[in-house]
């Protein structure tokens, strides 16, 4: 396996002066040789110039290329003055006493305040929230949804009665007897043979006993044709167009019925906004019921579906006006309604089939 390179220090750029030479190991090196001229080109004797100019080349280059453990020279000899010169041993002196707060208690406090009586206070509260306006603290929206809450559950709680066992007898079944079995008489190989080759045809001679001559004809056309192409074609009139009334649904038309009451998510804000249920006649909701208002001729204006709780509702308003209001259902059947939309907030209505 191939050994994994040395990390390196990338937090900080280091300027290349010669190959691989940074500018500190450029610097360290011209500084111990620096030191070391100085010292041969001085006036000392030469058994102390020569060892210490030697001594100054050597811990120059020492400091520029001869790192101990992967750090440099010249950190070693930092890390080893800072030991040296830090304390080694702490004593912990109490220079001046705690205060009051956070001295600990012996004893607790003789002059306490008593704590107000808790029937005294309950009787204040109740004094205090009768003085308070009546606010009804239910919305709307959760009087509805109670209200459609216990309709629901009044819908679980009827008892269903009990339908009885319908036991199926199954007849016995009975085998046809066999009387006999008829066999066809079989017929030799050769009469087979000449049973399924084809008759030959028989040539018959026809008589060839007039000749048919093909030419023009000199005779004149009878008057029945000639008189035909010299009469004039009257072209015919063209049949008016008949505009019929759209047929409406067979059911009688009735008035609406408004019932505010109704569990929906919201009411109507906005004039000419209709939004209902659909029940049948034993108050069951009915789902996927297609709603359909139509104006006074008759036209389709809006065509809805209920949903899973059998709550229909437009988005926008309609126009002041007569509309008529029918439910298709796949089981069940409608009596036409009829609405008027004045221009103002109409109620939720209910819708319920006859049968």
């Amino acid at each position: 396996m191939e050994d994994h390179p040395i990390p390196q220090n990338i937090s900080a750029y280091q300027f290349r002066l010669v190959g691989s030479m940074t500018l500190k190991q450029f610097l360290e090196l011209a500084g111990g040789i620096i030191i070391a001229w100085i010292l041969i080109s001085s006036k000392l004797n030469a058994l102390i110039k020569w060892p210490l100019s030697l001594l100054s080349g050597l811990f120059g280059a020492g400091l520029a290329f001869f790192p101990i453990e992967e750090r440099p020279l010249d950190q070693w000899l930092i890390n080893f003055i800072r030991s040296i010169y830090s304390p080694t041993q702490f004593i912990w002196h109490q220079s001046q006493p705690l205060v009051k707060f956070l001295q600990p208690r012996k004893a607790l406090d003789k002059n306490l305040r008593p704590l107000p009586n808790r029937q005294k206070t309950n009787s204040a509260l109740e004094s205090y929230l009768k003085t308070l306006p009546n606010i009804n603290p239910h919305s709307p929206l959760d009087q509805a949804e109670a209200s459609y809450l216990s309709r629901v559950q009044a819908l679980f709680s009827t008892i269903k009665p009990k339908q009885e066992d319908i036991v199926i007898k199954h007849l016995p079944m009975t085998k046809p007897a066999i009387t006999g079995i008829k066999v066809r008489r079989l017929m030799p190989l050769a009469e087979a043979k000449k049973a399924q080759q084809p008759r030959p045809l028989k040539a018959i001679d026809v008589p060839i006993d007039q000749a048919v001559k093909i030419g023009t004809s000199t005779k004149p056309m009878n008057k029945q044709s000639t008189g035909q192409t010299n009469k004039k074609v009257i072209p015919s009139k063209p049949t008016p167009v008949i505009k019929t009334k759209p047929v409406q649904s067979k059911g009688k038309i009735i008035p609406v019925k408004f019932v505010p009451q109704l569990p929906l998510p919201y009411k109507p804000k906005e004039p000419n906004l209709i939004v209902g249920m659909v029940f049948d006649a034993q108050d069951h909701i009915l789902i996927n019921t297609i709603i359909e208002i139509k104006d006074a001729e008759g036209n389709p204006v809006r065509a809805l579906k209920t949903n899973r709780l059998g709550q229909f509702s437009i988005a926008t308003p309609l126009k002041n006006g007569r509309y008529l209001i029918e439910a298709e259902h796949t089981e069940k059947h409608f009596d036409i309604m009829s609405l008027e939309a004045k221009g103002k907030i109409i109620p939720p209505i209910e819708i319920r089939s006859y049968d």
